[in-house]
């Protein structure tokens, strides 16, 4: 928006009343004032209108997408820690129960298991992930 207050009064008073910024040339071929019209306030109210909206709105509107964004992404943030210490919590909860059980090599297998089963990787286990699993026992268990 450098020099927009030239091209203001250029459009508002004609080209001949402020001749601010002419001759121009452009390319080696000089650019003369030959339709010396002047817009009036219909030119000052554009100028305006695109400096508000292009300065100072549309600046604004970049920076509450970027909060918007940021709260979305610590929200899901603190929802993942809430979810590991749930897990923490759990897992010491089957080593008192369940000692004999317990290893670290049934974790890993466990981890495995469901990483192989959330298609989408978001965390979770969908209903869409889960019915192979239900059908697969159906098939070998029940039936």
């Amino acid at each position: 928006m450098d020099s927009w207050d030239q091209l203001l009064k250029i459009n508002m008073y004609g080209c001949d009343a402020y001749p601010g910024g002419y001759p121009f040339v452009r390319n080696g071929v000089e650019l003369q004032c030959t339709d010396p019209q002047g817009q009036g306030w219909m030119a000052a109210l554009f100028f305006v209108l695109s400096v508000v909206i292009g300065g100072l709105i549309l600046p604004t509107v970049l920076v509450g997408i970027v909060a918007i964004s940021f709260e979305h992404a610590w929200q899901e943030f603190t929802e993942e820690e809430i979810q590991s210490r749930q897990l923490d919590s759990l897992i010491k909860e089957i080593v008192l129960i369940m000692p004999a059980w317990w290893s670290r090599e049934r974790l890993n297998l466990i981890r495995m298991t469901f990483d192989i089963m959330d298609a989408d990787g978001m965390g979770s286990l969908d209903i869409q992930e889960v019915q192979p699993l239900f059908k697969y026992i159906i098939l070998m268990f029940i039936t």
